[in-house]
């Protein structure tokens, strides 16, 4: 029931991200040093403001992904580990408690973005004059001034360490699963190597779409190359995760299909 928490956490993240991606309709624009996203969604139809919104709780909802899956991993080596259960609410707790500060950095981040008049002249230069009067922008002019670099550095850096938090509990798992084998039955080790297989694809599968998300930003940044489908496939790539991760746990956890 505990892991099945940590399923529907997961589900529910990705659902709100599929969601926020349809009201944002995004690209990201790079023309070094300025960094800031292109708004073309449902969202325009509020305000400029409420894009602001909505992309700052795209981007820390993937972040949050990942945070659940570092929890799914730390939390089925505490039980392997005989160390007992949380319980249902104890553990939503610690949930909600590892996403405050992804709250914390999208109000920072909103506070933060560059006026709408500095990105307009940025956008204007590389497209046609007026262009971004049909966009909604939110990013910054100068990325590396202090604020930019702490509100990027926010979810680079602590994605990294959330991977290497990952990898290290994945290591402890496997070696935790082949000495306790002997002592399990079928079921419970085929369930066991299920979970395990599905939490690592949860974990393979961002790793994978980030190179092409790598690729395209390289592209834009040495060879000012500049288009709408290289800028929206920036923002789609990095939201195929979520539709790809629950049919895979579909076809992975074995108890699904039954």
């Amino acid at each position: 029931k505990e892991f099945s928490l940590l399923l529907l956490n997961a589900a529910i993240c990705e659902l709100a991200s599929l969601f926020l991606h349809f009201l944002f309709d995004g690209r990201l624009f790079l023309a070094t040093p300025a960094v800031f996203s292109i708004s073309n969604g449902p969202c325009q139809l509020v305000s400029d403001d409420f894009c602001a919104v909505v992309g700052a709780f795209l981007h820390v909802n993937m972040f949050h992904s990942t945070s659940i899956i570092a929890a799914s991993f730390w939390y089925r080596v505490r039980i392997l580990r005989n160390k007992g259960f949380l319980g249902m609410l104890k553990l939503q707790i610690l949930l909600t408690i590892l996403y405050v500060p992804h709250v914390l950095h999208a109000v920072g981040y909103i506070m933060s973005i560059s006026s709408r008049a500095q990105l307009t002249s940025i956008l204007d230069q590389f497209y046609a004059e007026r262009y971004s009067d049909n966009y909604s922008l939110q990013g910054y002019v100068d990325i590396v001034e202090p604020v930019p670099v702490l509100m990027i550095g926010y979810l680079t850096v602590g994605c990294f360490m959330q991977y290497v938090f990952i990898v290290h509990l994945h290591n402890q798992l496997l070696r935790i699963q082949r000495e306790k084998t002997t002592y399990m039955s079928v079921k419970t080790r085929i369930t066991q190597e299920s979970l395990t297989k599905a939490l690592t694809i949860h974990v393979i599968t961002p790793v994978i779409f980030i190179n092409g998300i790598a690729s395209l930003c390289f592209a834009q940044m040495t060879f000012q190359m500049h288009s709408i489908d290289i800028e929206g496939l920036t923002f789609d790539l990095a939201a195929l995760p979520t539709l790809v991760n629950p049919m895979l746990n579909i076809y992975f956890v074995k108890p699904y299909r039954t």
